[in-house]
């Protein structure tokens, strides 16, 4: 992510790095990996609102995954749990439909929510100490998340229409750490959730938190969102992200979502919401013979796999480790969504037919996954400003002078200002600002030394991208 107005970008930067990545093919989605019933719902929201199938599908895997939470679990071997929590985006340009298609979809979930809060302030009157139930969460405040979270073991769903605003707030609330994004991390693997203020009323530990993560983004703002930090840290991994077809604007129909369709897919809400802990503990769902050895199958198969060039396979590796546990924790959603509609117990072990639906879905998102990273680096080639490529400059013939992976910002000054005149200079204090707009971690070592850590990815990231920009003044002469 590199901060700066540059970035955004019009839809017709957008199309021009579409047309960059065309070599890799869209994915075309199995629609038939869903059941009968969901999957005729599915198609008429999407006729009704203009919009690909795919839209709704992926809505409705994240909003029945955030409803079922952490209450159920899948066991494929002893050791390995996952729960039904997922991150997931869906990017597409404004005015393809996205939107209104997913309101439509959070609706019933916002329908219980408010019978909830009605419930809690009824209970409040008469007992000060009660606990509000919540699924829905939009605000991007640490303490309001974390409230959330202490009081709904279940889990929780930060959703917001606009996903980039609430991502891009992370930094912002997690300071310049980015803790915040690390806490998400551990969120979304079921792990410890911490927070500590001075306000001691306010201090909390959470041995095992569930979130799950949802919404929209124009994808002019995609490489902004995601740096290449989170690439290699595993943040942007841990999202399933639908990159949405642009193929043609959307024309006007005179469908609409019928009231059977909305009946099916509130009870099928209401169902997962109804789920419950025993004995305040996850059930866990165990994996039928045959399906964990179609599972496996797969599991080994996605290391004959890689994307060709090194920078991709090195995204890879980190796409197929959570790959691998989201396919079990769609595997869970989708199980759980046919035991409401057949009325079986959930319980039942997941079937063969179920795994090699999640297994279709994860190779779908697998090639979105190569097609999001193109398109990120497509747009990484052109939105360095002069100063930030001076610095970034600086920084690659500095490789020498790099030790332990850190970098002092006086090196960095002194290698931008190296024949310049005077009246040109950068301050260093203005440099180091450059210098983390590029998306390096500020750091000090032994005597308050500062500047930022350089790791190889960084060293690479930092030459790919003024490759892009030369590419791109040598074009424009």
């Amino acid at each position: 992510m590199v901060k700066n107005q540059t970035l955004d970008i019009n839809t017709e930067h957008y199309n021009e790095f579409q047309d960059r990545s065309s070599c890799v093919p869209p994915p075309v989605f199995p629609h038939n990996v869903l059941p009968p019933t969901l999957r005729d719902v599915i198609a008429e929201i999407a006729k009704a609102y203009a919009v690909p199938f795919e839209v709704p599908a992926i809505a409705v895997l994240a909003l029945a995954g955030a409803c079922i939470g952490k209450k159920r679990g899948i066991r494929i071997k002893p050791g390995w749990t996952e729960f039904a929590n997922l991150f997931v985006a869906v990017v597409g340009i404004s005015g393809t439909g996205k939107s209104p298609a997913i309101d439509f979809l959070v609706g019933p979930l916002q329908k219980m929510e408010w019978e909830w809060y009605q419930e809690y302030l009824k209970a409040y009157e008469e007992d000060n100490t009660a606990v509000r139930k919540q699924l829905l969460v939009d605000d991007s405040s640490v303490e309001a998340i974390s409230e959330a979270l202490s009081t709904n073991p279940g889990g929780i769903l930060w959703y917001r229409d606009e996903l980039s605003g609430l991502l891009l707030d992370l930094d912002k609330y997690g300071g310049k750490s980015g803790g915040t994004k690390t806490r998400l991390m551990s969120a979304y693997s079921s792990g410890p959730w911490k927070v500590s203020r001075i306000n001691r009323m306010r201090n909390l530990f959470i041995p095992h938190v569930t979130l799950s993560i949802f919404g929209t983004m124009v994808p002019q703002i995609l490489a902004k969102v995601f740096s290449g930090y989170d690439a290699s840290s595993g943040f942007l991994s841990r999202f399933l992200i639908l990159n949405v077809p642009n193929d043609s604007p959307p024309s006007w129909t005179d469908d609409i979502v019928t009231p059977k369709s909305a009946a099916i897919w509130q009870w099928i809400v209401e169902g997962l919401l109804h789920l419950e802990f025993h004995m305040n503990r996850p059930l866990i769902i165990d994996v039928a013979p045959d399906a964990k050895r179609t599972y496996t199958l797969w599991y080994d198969g996605l290391n004959d796999n890689r994307w060709s060039d090194s920078k991709s396979h090195q995204y890879y590796n980190s796409v197929i480790s959570k790959l691998r546990a989201q396919c079990l924790r769609i595997a869970l959603v989708l199980h759980c969504i046919c035991t409401i509609g057949t009325k079986e117990s959930e319980l039942a072990p997941v079937t063969a037919e179920t795994m090699h639906s999640a297994i279709r879905l994860c190779d779908f998102f697998l090639e979105q996954q190569q097609r999001i990273h193109a398109l990120i680096n497509s747009a990484q080639d052109v939105i360095l400003s002069p100063v930030q490529i001076s610095v970034a400059r600086a920084i690659v013939t500095l490789e020498e002078s790099i030790e332990n992976g850190f970098l002092s910002t006086d090196s960095i000054s002194k290698a931008v200002n190296n024949g310049v005149g005077e009246k040109f200079k950068i301050e260093t204090r203005a440099i180091g600002k450059i210098a983390a707009s590029l998306d390096l971690s500020r750091h000090r070592v032994g005597g308050g030394k500062r500047g930022y850590r350089i790791a190889p990815d960084d060293f690479e990231r930092l030459k790919n991208m003024l490759c892009g920009c030369h590419k791109g003044h040598h074009d424009a002469g």
